[in-house]
């Protein structure tokens, strides 16, 4: 049976949790939501949104087409950041480098801009 070990990361809340070369990953970073239903990949296929009025009464959506496409965008951009971060730390690569820190940070202010 392989050891599990866990790798705090004094960034983002990132946890990520390490049996050989698998692991899992978990963070504090937030997903914009569907405001109908909370769910971040959501395109308001959702029973929320369909009960609240979309596609009968526009003024009811809280996003436009443009919006939606910009959340679901930016979500996978982090769910991509937290998979690379994963990939290089079953790979063996310290991530928790002050090095590694700052390319994490920069590449979630980057997002930030990019789709605030």
């Amino acid at each position: 049976m392989t050891k599990k070990r866990t790798i705090p990361l004094d960034a983002f809340g990132i946890k990520i949790t390490l049996a050989g070369n698998q692991g899992t990953i978990r963070s504090d970073l937030e997903r914009q939501v569907c405001p109908f239903c909370g769910l971040p990949d959501c395109c308001y296929h959702c029973d929320e949104a369909a009960a609240g009025g979309f596609g009968k009464e526009a003024e009811k959506i809280a996003e436009s087409e443009a919006e939606i496409v910009d959340r679901l965008k930016f979500n996978g951009a982090l769910d991509a950041v937290e998979s690379l971060v994963l990939a290089r730390a079953c790979a063996g690569i310290d991530v928790n480098s002050p090095a590694y820190l700052e390319g994490i940070e920069t590449a979630i202010n980057a997002l930030g801009n990019e789709f605030s």
